[in-house]
């Protein structure tokens, strides 16, 4: 004898994948902003360095080359994030983590209290949206 009343909802697929949360995509533009502004201090470091002389010279040369290839890394990180890529998530987790003394600093000893809060906003956002339920509930899923 068929079954009347209302369907029974099709059980779950769990071969499925989960969809990228948004919150994931949100915070992987974030990182790939936080890359960018890496990639162009580094610019901004070589262009200066280029035009010093001596130790000068040599000591921004190196900075640049540090911040370059952190921006890179951390431009990938949140491009990877932003289209849904797992690994993604521990570069933006690292970056958020060397961001932090950032902020203290800002807050603390420089006394640039609307950029060091600002900062630390945005910090702290980021790494709400990667460490939500949903976020961790689409990592875990594989």
């Amino acid at each position: 004898m068929p079954r009347t009343g209302p369907a029974m909802p099709p059980e779950p697929d769990e071969t499925l994948p989960l969809p990228v949360p948004w919150g994931i995509r949100a915070a992987g533009t974030i990182v790939a902003a936080q890359g960018a502004t890496c990639l162009g201090l580094g610019s901004w470091f070589a262009a200066r360095a280029i035009g010093a002389g001596g130790n000068e010279a040599r000591f921004g040369l190196v900075l640049s080359s540090w911040f370059l290839l952190l921006g890179a890394a951390v431009l990938a990180g949140g491009i990877a994030l932003a289209l849904g890529k797992r690994w993604g998530r521990a570069v933006a987790i690292v970056m958020q983590l060397l961001l932090l003394p950032v902020v203290f600093s800002m807050i603390t000893t420089s006394h640039q209290y609307a950029l060091g809060f600002g900062l630390g906003g945005v910090v702290v956002l980021t790494l709400v949206l990667m460490m939500s339920g949903r976020s961790s509930d689409w990592l875990n899923a594989d």
